[in-house]
């Protein structure tokens, strides 16, 4: 008699350890992956700032304006009307962003997402070393389009 253990069984299923990771799939994870997590959650956050402090400016436009005589109130609310209007859809898409799937749009949106950074002088300095890295052949590669 041949003894079977139940992978060898044709009559059981084959034993699984669950769905694939994503270092099975797209490879390794690269070095620059936390550091671009971090700069989304800085850059979220920061947004997170404007949207609120846009906020309070345009519903307390008349307190605003009312301590400086040359200020009108309805400036007030087109600046907190403008930074809401920044802030916001900021907010949402660096929000978003390090949770898109590891494929070539997740790929393009973290180049535009560290585009941006590249358009403001405080963030310029984190923006720069961290596309170097983007931009990487191991970073194409874990995103699915490098060669392999």
């Amino acid at each position: 008699m041949v003894d079977m253990t139940p992978v060898d069984s044709p009559y059981e299923p084959p034993v699984s350890s669950g769905p694939p990771t994503a270092a099975a799939i797209n490879g390794p994870t690269p070095a620059v992956w936390p550091y671009y997590i971090s700069y989304c959650l800085f850059m979220a956050l920061m947004y997170v700032g404007c949207t609120v402090g846009g906020l309070w400016v345009f519903f307390n436009a008349d307190f605003i304006a009312s301590g400086d005589p040359t200020t009108e109130p309805l400036e007030m609310k087109i600046l907190g009307g403008l930074l809401t209007g920044v802030g916001l859809p900021f907010m949402l898409f660096y929000g978003i962003a390090p949770l898109l799937p590891k494929n070539r749009v997740g790929w393009i949106v973290g180049v535009i997402g560290i585009g941006f950074g590249l358009t403001s002088a405080c963030c310029m300095l984190a923006a720069i070393p961290l596309l170097i890295y983007w931009i990487n052949e191991d970073t194409r590669r874990f995103f699915g389009m490098g060669k392999t």
